[in-house]
């Protein structure tokens, strides 16, 4: 996980999330913790933009998307 990585995730704070994989959304890394134990996300919401932490377990190359860039 490095800053500016796009993962797509279940998330919490969007509305109708509630963690168990019925809100996907795909967010860009904007902070990484210094050792490494947690980052934060921004998603695109109805309301605007949005933050919500993961941990490192939470992405892996399996949710990471590659070869296009969100938003650009």
């Amino acid at each position: 996980m490095q800053y500016g990585e796009v993962y797509i995730v279940n998330t919490v704070a969007a509305p109708g999330g509630d963690g168990k994989g019925n809100n996907k959304l795909r967010g860009r890394v904007v902070y990484v913790h210094p050792q490494g134990r947690y980052a934060a996300l921004e998603f695109t919401g109805i309301h605007g933009n949005f933050r919500e932490c993961f941990f490192p377990m939470e992405l892996t190359e399996k949710n990471r998307v590659t070869g296009r860039r969100c938003g650009r």
